[in-house]
């Protein structure tokens, strides 16, 4: 009788598809994966921090798949997938797995070798695969080298993926050898690929990646892991996991999402599928370790806030061991841990408990041939000793000796499998494939999986998988069976073990009885006989096991148990035995000693747990076995009103300049909206969140009045222009900037915007601003992603030369961030990730400062005085016009003099760069005479902030103050008519999160989501400041006073959004004369707040 996943487990929520490839469906939407733009960047390093966000690593993916496609001659659909082979012998890096999705999108293998493999076991997997070429890195050179010179592999087909410096171990990356992110630059100038054409049924059929499985005798088998064996599994997994993650989702979240230990190795089909793709299709990060060691394990858990660990028993063993180093870290973010490959025994699970009583310990079990999990298990009904639930579309049967289904609990038999995630076979192995793989002569495919199970229904009531042992590898001691692996777990929890290996040996009385053998721990002296330890070790067994399993065999000592890197230790299986013919299948789930080289473990084909009838473990605190949440959630939402019609984040927003109820919107659908606020209402006194018992209130979203469409990529920034919005432009991550005019000429106060013009002259535009000049009016000024200022004047009544180019700057040599207008629209300031800050003469007004140059001032990282080493992200011109302030990483600001021409200032908008990133500096430095004094002149050098500063924002006068936010979550505000002295320092203004922008109140405060506010003067309320951060939340702030303000002088809060950094945040508002802000929200909806001036 097959056994079925319980009740409580969900159907997928569509069959795989079979007609498409790996890359396509993690990177694209299409196929229910987390939206990309919502997703936490899939793999972060865990000793640099050195990231992508996922559509960077989809480009790069697209990239790199131009570049080897060029390299080696192939074409995604010419061939097929054996003429395009890659191996990948590598510890584990962030490109792991994008190279993976690059070799699938060329309809190519991906063979991954174990790092720990030698070099005759290379070469053999590079001559059974047929590979044409090799990824490696800079520790595994040698080893590939001498491994391709065996098998003919051209040195030129060897290549090379970059690690972190501290992975190296002092190496130096030869220049003779290609490297991967070369690859990447390189594609980035070659021609786009055709797209991959899978017919139906193909991606059943295709290989698209070649794992080797060993077992106690042969040499390794390639198991062929098909595309829908890889998306089944995934959607398997996720879909078992969706309800235990609903539990841990907070108040202001749609979607959980978590940080993922990425230790285990990504060449196993753990590491592979389990993390590499079921964690990030769902939108989490795996902070990826090149190789165990626990100081730089525990500090990366600390340091990256991973939430949930992929372990194995030895390392969970050393952590119960070594408390005295644990506590020396901080481990608050973790909630639990998955592990597999060995027996994770009740006693050592029992121990990590008391340690750290609130993680859930889930076990799992699976195999290469089953492209990974069969059962695992769930938080709501944990069983030590269990290795969980079947998971969707999985069946079992249990099958005796006798070839008897077993249809009751308790009663042991070999397990066999029925999945879609079943994979193809064995490659060039008709006898194992016959073996392993069996029909029931109903039509359906079983997987022979030589483990001895049994099925157990849990005090919750389900069934849960008990795996025993390997088929012909228990003991058997007087008719009793004793597994191997029950043992060693135990044997393992003992503080004078630290590896062990339990065999059988005959005795005449008993036939068989356990023998140990044991690598003694480093805790033992030299003084202590072994005798005595011998004796300690076996009591340890006899105090907790039945006389039968005692080690009657005895106790020996060895320095280390044998193994290789993928076939079992010493092991009583019998080679010789009709049964066993084929080569064991993959150890559940991982070998031991590929997760983690430096720590010894048992990693033989056994199961992962002991056959204990001990009862299921206390749930962890916050856990009821109900499956129901003990906390009732109620969110927050002060908004009087919303816009919800995009499907992605909301990037940009800007407000109409003479009708503030009028908002425009776009995202990260690749489309924008106009939209009208509704008028206001009699608002209450205080906003909801402050009510004793909030409630619900239904109410739809704002229609849409125009639908500004037409882009291929992100809108990043959005503007009206000046002085009467009768132009709306919008520029994208596309390249380009599209223009909509206003045509409603007899309805003034409901504007209908129509396409008007496009221009596309760079590859992605970051920000985008209207100038304030009222003698130059509907003129907008762009930045891009390759440095380049752009600025166009808007005539309608030319007719097919509607956006004329006025000025092109190419000065700066990287992205260009963020630029501000003068007050008078005069000058445009703009900076750069170079470290380069220009202040360009737009309309020649400045001509008698510049001496012929194009700009007021330039400046560069060669100046040490004004060097910002990482870039400057934010730049702003006070309200005299007298100077600009620019903000970079680590919390530096500048402030630089100007001449001083008329007016007041202006702003800008910018799409926001990662405060991190590293650029060099060149150029020069000029200056231009102003009455005296000279424009360009450093006035002022600071750091109170400890994170980049993304927003600067100046009030009108009377008031003298600069708000500067920063990535740390903090609002630094200097008085800059006391030498920029730090008039406050609010630490926590966003609860850590960043700051996205800041702006003081004036009804001519920009409308652009990461703008600088440089406000008319004498706008009432002048001295309030309103930020929005990535925690969701848009608070006020009343700057009047010095640091021993009240409250840091907090004066309001609304909330609505759900925060908490990626994923979620305020990435904009507009607020105009102050009594409403309307905000863009990265959770894709606009909420409108009454936010009345006290």
């Amino acid at each position: 009788m097959p056994f079925t996943p319980p009740p409580f487990v969900g159907k997928l929520p569509f069959d795989p598809p079979d007609s498409i490839s790996i890359a396509d469906f993690m990177l694209d939407e299409t196929w229910g994966r987390h939206p990309l733009g919502y997703s936490r960047n899939p793999f972060t390093c865990g000793l640099t921090g050195t990231s992508y966000s996922f559509l960077e690593v989809k480009e790069r993916v697209d990239f790199l798949a131009r570049a080897i496609a060029d390299e080696m001659s192939w074409s995604p659909n010419k061939g097929n997938e054996w003429d395009k082979v890659v191996a990948v012998f590598s510890v584990n890096t962030i490109d792991y797995n994008p190279l993976a999705w690059a070799v699938h999108r060329l309809g190519g293998i991906v063979t991954p070798a174990n790092a720990a493999y030698s070099v005759d076991e290379v070469a053999y997997q590079l001559k059974d695969s047929g590979a044409k070429c090799m990824f490696t890195c800079i520790t595994h050179l040698e080893t590939s080298l001498a491994a391709a010179k065996k098998v003919g592999l051209p040195k030129e087909k060897i290549f090379l993926m970059e690690i972190p410096e501290v992975a190296a171990g002092g190496l130096k990356t030869p220049k003779d050898h290609k490297l991967l992110n070369g690859f990447v630059k390189r594609g980035e100038s070659l021609p786009r690929l055709e797209t991959l054409s899978f017919s139906g049924g193909e991606g059943a059929r295709r290989t698209a990646f070649l794992c080797y499985s060993s077992g106690t005798s042969g040499l390794p088998k390639g198991v062929m892991i098909a595309h829908q064996n890889v998306i089944a599994n995934t959607l398997q997994i996720c879909t078992y996991d969706a309800p235990s993650r609903e539990r841990y989702k907070k108040p202001h979240e749609q979607h959980y999402m978590e940080n993922v230990l990425g230790l285990l190795p990504m060449s196993h089909i753990y590491g592979l599928v389990v993390i590499c793709h079921a964690s990030v299709y769902t939108g989490d990060t795996v902070v990826v370790l090149p190789k165990f060691e626990m100081k730089s394990f525990l500090s990366a858990i600390q340091t990256y806030r991973i939430n949930m660990l992929m372990l194995v028993p030895p390392i969970i063993i050393q952590m119960t061991k070594n408390k005295n180093i644990l506590d020396q870290y901080d481990l608050d973010c973790v909630y639990g841990l998955f592990t597999g490959a060995a027996p994770l025994g009740k006693e050592v699970a029992e121990d990590l408990n008391k340690l750290y009583p609130k993680w859930a310990i889930k076990q799992g079990y699976g195999l290469t041939e089953t492209c990974t999990v069969v059962c695992g298990t769930s938080v709501d009904d944990i069983w030590l000793g269990s290795s969980g639930c079947l998971i969707p579309s999985i069946k079992v049967r249990i099958v005796t000796p006798e070839g008897v289904d077993v249809e009751g609990y308790d009663q042991p038999g070999e397990l066999l499998v029925k999945s879609p995630s079943l994979v193809i076979g064995y490659l060039n192995n008709d006898k194992a494939n016959k073996e392993t793989f069996v029909e029931d002569g109903k039509g359906d495919r079983w997987m022979r999986t030589g483990d001895e199970a049994v099925i157990r229904k849990s005090p919750r009531g389900n069934e849960h998988v008990f795996i025993v042992d390997r088929i012909k590898e228990l003991i058997k001691v007087k008719g009793h069976q004793v597994a191997p692996a029950e043992l060693e777990a135990h044997l393992l929890t003992s503080d004078l073990v630290a590896d062990c290996a339990v065999i059988p040996v005959p005795d005449d009385a008993a036939g068989e009885v356990p023998k140990a053998f044991v690598v003694k721990s480093n805790s033992i002296g030299l003084e202590e006989s072994d005798r005595m330890v011998a004796r300690e070790i076996q009591k340890h067994v006899e105090r907790e096991k039945s006389r039968y399993k005692w080690l009657k065999g005895g106790v020996e000592f060895i320095d280390v148990i044998p193994k290789s890197p993928s076939a079992p230790p010493m092991s009583s299986h019998n080679p010789h035995d009709p049964a066993n013919d084929r080569d064991d299948e993959e150890p559940d789930m991982l070998d031991a000693d590929e997760a983690a080289e430096e720590v010894t473990e048992n990693d033989g084909d056994v199961a992962m747990e002991s056959d204990s009838d001990d009862g299921p473990m206390e749930p962890p605190e916050g856990m009821d076995y109900t499956g129901e949440q003990e906390e009732e959630i109620n969110l927050i939402n002060d908004s009087s009103a919303h816009f919800d019609g995009h499907k992605d984040s909301i990037f940009c927003i800007a407000q109409h300049p003479l009708i503030p109820r009028l908002v425009a919107t776009g995202g990260g659908d690749d489309v924008g909206y106009v939209w009208l606020v509704p008028q206001e209402k009699e608002k209450p006194l205080l906003p909801r969140s402050y009510e004793s018992d909030p409630q619900p209130v239904e109410r739809k979203s704002e229609e849409t009045l125009t639908k500004l469409d037409g882009h291929e990529d992100s809108i990043a920034a959005i503007t009206f222009s000046a002085p009467d919005g009768k132009f709306l432009c919008t520029a994208g991550l596309d390249g380009k900037i599209r223009v909509w005019q206003n045509t409603a000429h007899n309805t003034p106060n409901v504007p209908s915007y129509q396409h008007l013009a496009e221009a596309r002259e760079v590859e992605e535009i970051n920000w985008i601003s209207a100038s304030p000049s009222s003698s130059h009016p509907n003129v907008i000024a762009l930045g891009a992603g390759d440095g380049s200022v752009w600025v166009y004047e808007i005539h309608a009544e030319d007719k097919g030369n509607e956006l004329q180019i006025l000025q092109t700057y190419y000065q700066h040599t990287a992205s260009c961030t963020q630029g501000s207008w003068s007050p008078d629209g005069s000058l445009l300031a703009t900076v750069s990730e170079d470290e380069s800050l220009c202040v360009w003469d737009i309309f020649g007004d400045a001509a008698a400062f510049t001496n012929g140059a194009q700009t007021v001032v330039s400046l560069t990282g060669q100046d040490e005085r004004f060097r910002v080493e990482g870039g400057l992200y934010s730049v702003a011109i006070a309200p005299n016009g007298a100077f600009v302030a620019v903000g970079g990483a680590e919390g530096q600001v500048r402030v630089v003099s100007l001449p001083i021409l008329s007016g007041s200032s202006s702003t800008t908008g910018a799409k926001g760069a990662g405060a991190k990133s590293k650029a060099g500096g060149g150029g020069k430095q000029s200056a231009a005479k102003s009455g005296g004094s000279a424009a360009g002149q450093i006035l002022a050098s600071l750091q109170a902030q400890g994170d980049s500063v993304e927003t600067i924002s100046f009030s009108s006068p009377p008031l003298t103050l600069m708000a500067t936010g920063s990535v740390d979550g903090s609002i630094a505000l200097f008085d800059t008519a006391h030498r920029f002295a730090v008039r406050r320092h609010i630490k926590e203004a966003h609860e850590g999160e960043a700051v996205i922008k800041v702006e003081f109140l004036s009804p001519t405060a920009s409308a652009n989501p990461r703008a600088v506010a440089t406000p008319a003067a004498g706008a009432a309320g002048n001295w309030i400041l309103t930020s929005c951060g990535n925690d969701g939340v848009v608070r006020r702030w009343d700057t009047r006073g010095g640091t021993a303000a009240a409250a840091q002088g907090a004066a309001g809060e609304w909330r609505g959004h759900r925060g908490g950094g990626e994923g979620g945040g305020v990435l904009g508002f507009v607020q105009g004369g102050g009594g409403r802000v309307v905000t863009a929200g990265d959770d894709g909806v606009a909420l409108v707040f009454d936010t009345p001036i006290a």
